[in-house]
């Protein structure tokens, strides 16, 4: 990695207090999806388990 390089990925890293990426909820929604998506990941396969009980 380069100088230049490591220094643009530093001032990357620096979020303005306005930028919504330095809020917490930012980082709580983040969470929240990740959540949703392996709960719904969750419940195909019960349905999936399910049809397959009927079938």
């Amino acid at each position: 990695m380069c100088i230049f390089h490591s220094e643009l990925y530093e001032n990357m890293k620096q979020y303005p207090s306005w930028h919504r990426k330095s809020q917490t909820s930012y980082k709580v929604n983040r969470v929240v999806i990740i959540l949703q998506m392996l709960a719904s990941l969750a419940l195909c396969g019960v349905i999936l388990y399910g049809l397959a009980r009927i079938y």
